[in-house]
């Protein structure tokens, strides 16, 4: 028997078909004879359950008077019912107080002991037991058992009426099939046939008749489109040939041509080489190649000179790593792998080291900067060319710099230590100023002439200024000996900037100048950082503005600077305008610098005796912090 791949086309849709209906037919019969069964079952579950509560409310009388007669009238009455097998009445202990059985369920009906109230289905029958309640106390209980037999029945007459009419549609359905099957089946198999024919005579000319506008139409179209394109690719070749015959005669004309210019070409590449060679042995570094094996493929004349060679052949075809690189300074051995100019050869990339020291023929060794590039033909990687130059004389230049710079070092370290304990020393009796200073305060309220007045204010002020350059003093050391620490703390920048401008406000006000800030929105109000480096550099910069503005406000601006996004995800701005005199642009620079001022007559004029550390502190503060957002 043949497989259901073996068929023909016509047999797979019919069959196909006939599956679909039957298989259908047969999941609509069962569901709806399924839910017919069980809706009779569940119906006679239902009429049970009620014709229980009608007994049980009419058995309530005889149960609480014990009067069996009566009980067993009540269970009579349902000889009536003939699908009703047995009947019983139970006390509220669980005994039997009245039976009813009909005849055909026999005499030796076996009655269950009593449960809750339940219903279930068993073998053949249906019982069902109801509690019978008086005024909330458990009177006794109803037991009923249903004859399913005619369910039997039905069932029977259900499976013939099934099969007849599985069987009609089943018939229906195939002659159906074998009919519809044909709108797909005829198209496929004349297509089939006129392949046959296309092929037997080799007739690229024949075409499918298409018959409708669906999915074989579409086969058909496309079969057709391909005829043609074989019937195009055939005259193509046609002309090919004939082409390609002309080419190869044209082809053997321009063979002989090139055959001459390349004859030509090898005299000019001699001629190149030869210019090449002057150019390599006219230059003072060393120059060689080297193949993937690391072998000397050629060598200029310094090359000989700076590794002790007489002639280039005691090179040539030898490894260079072991020549010259075989050894590191110290001594040990130097493995091919991890010498760069073996990089260059494995991965492509050019190299430079200016670390390594280079071999001579006699055993001497030299400090070198060699530079190594890769050589590249049709894409590929065939050798390395290295640059080598001796840099003893270099090194120890370098050398002599390094020292002049380690003592250098040593000086500045040496003068910001003095500084920092020179002005350790000076705070000691500037505590005793600092305190003078302070009963200054209490001087000042008690009755004092213009001039007691003016000399108290002369040493207060003086006091203040002495303890400004101290503290400046201070921390220049600090950054100078490189001990500048700064704290990460959190701390609300609008608070801050506002705190640091009151202390400020009554220097302002005694001028009659306006003193304002402004934080842009995007500014987080929570940082990360140093509060009180902060408050130092606004404190010096509000207070250099307030110092030198005679009329007008001044201002300070917090933005977020979004120009250097890439290179600092998060960098604040701190902008004080005034209205004062101004720097001028070549002295704009210059007041960063330490002990700079910008006009020492302008200092004179508007009270100024720092040392010019200002402008230093903030820059150096400016580099070392870097508040970031929460």
């Amino acid at each position: 028997m043949p497989s259901f791949r073996d068929l023909s086309i016509r047999r797979k849709l019919t069959l196909i078909v006939m599956i679909t209906t039957c298989t259908a037919i047969l999941l609509a019969c069962g569901a709806f004879f399924a839910f017919d069964i069980h809706t009779l079952r569940q119906s006679r579950m239902h009429d049970l359950e009620t014709l229980a509560e009608v007994l049980g409310s009419n058995s309530t009388a005889a149960l609480t008077f014990n009067d069996q007669a009566a009980a067993r009238e009540v269970l009579r009455s349902l000889s009536a019912k003939e699908h009703i097998m047995a009947a019983a009445l139970y006390r509220g202990d669980g005994t039997i107080f009245a039976t009813y059985i009909r005849d055909s369920a026999g005499a030796h009906f076996a009655f269950p002991a009593a449960e809750p109230d339940a219903a279930r289905f068993e073998a053949k029958r249906l019982v069902d037991f109801h509690t019978i309640l008086l005024d909330g106390r458990l009177l006794g209980m109803v037991f009923l058992a249903s004859d399913l037999g005619e369910f039997d029945e039905l069932l029977r007459l259900y499976s013939v009426l099934f099969g007849f009419i599985v069987l009609s549609l089943s018939v229906g359905a195939f002659f159906l099939a074998a009919r519809m099957q044909r709108a797909i089946s005829d198209p496929i198999l004349q297509l089939a046939q006129t392949t046959r024919q296309v092929t037997t005579a080799r007739d690229y000319s024949l075409r499918a008749t298409r018959g409708a506008n669906d999915e074989t139409g579409i086969l058909i179209d496309g079969f057709n489109e391909m005829l043609t394109e074989i019937q195009r690719r055939d005259r193509d070749l046609l002309q090919a040939r004939d082409e390609l015959e002309l080419r190869v005669e044209q082809r053997t004309a321009e063979l002989r041509q090139e055959i001459s210019v390349r004859k030509d070409a090898e005299g000019a590449l001699r001629e190149s080489e030869q210019r090449t060679r002057l150019l390599l042995d006219s230059t003072a570094e060393a120059i060689y190649g080297l193949d993937l094996q690391g072998q000397c493929t050629f060598s200029n004349r310094a090359t000989l000179r700076l590794l002790g060679y007489s002639d280039v052949s005691e090179r040539l075809g030898r490894n260079m790593h072991d020549l010259t690189h075989h050894t590191h300074p110290d001594g040990s051995r130097y493995a091919v792998p991890d010498c760069p100019v073996s990089e260059t050869l494995r991965t492509g990339e050019a190299c430079h080291s200016d670390v390594e020291v280079m071999w001579r023929s006699d055993g001497t060794s030299f400090p070198a900067e060699y530079w190594s590039y890769p050589i590249e033909r049709d894409g590929q990687i065939v050798g390395a060319v290295v640059t080598l130059i001796d840099i003893t004389t270099r090194r120890a230049a370098q050398q002599a710099m390094l020292t002049a710079k380690e003592a250098a070092e040593s000086a500045n370290r040496a003068k910001s230590e003095f500084l920092a304990n020179m002005s350790h020393e000076i705070r000691t009796p500037m505590n005793g100023i600092i305190g003078m200073t302070d009963l200054t305060d209490l001087a000042l309220d008690t009755p004092l002439n213009k001039e007691q007045k003016e000399y108290l204010q002369l040493v207060r002020s003086s006091a203040d200024s002495l303890l400004r350059v101290i503290n400046d003093v201070l921390d220049f050391s600090k950054i100078e000996a490189g001990r500048l620490d700064l704290d990460q703390t959190d701390f609300d920048l609008a608070e801050l900037v506002s705190q640091t401008l009151k202390t400020l406000a009554v220097r302002a006000h005694k001028k009659n100048l306006e003193l304002s800030c402004r934080i842009s929105p995007d500014v987080p109000p929570v940082l990360l950082g140093d509060p009180d480096r902060v408050r130092q550099m606004l404190v010096n910069l509000v207070g250099n503005a307030i110092k030198f503005t005679q009329q007008g406000s001044v201002v300070v601006e917090v933005d977020r600077n979004t120009s250097s996004a890439e290179a600092d995800p998060f960098q604040l701005h701190f902008i004080v305008r005034d209205t004062g005199i101004g720097i001028p642009i070549g002295k704009q620079q210059a007041i960063f610098d330490a002990f700079s001022q910008a006009d020492g007559s302008t200092t004179r004029k508007y009270g100024g005796t720092g040392l010019g550390l200002t402008g230093a502190i903030i820059a150096t503060l400016c580099v070392h912090h870097a508040p970031y957002r929460k």
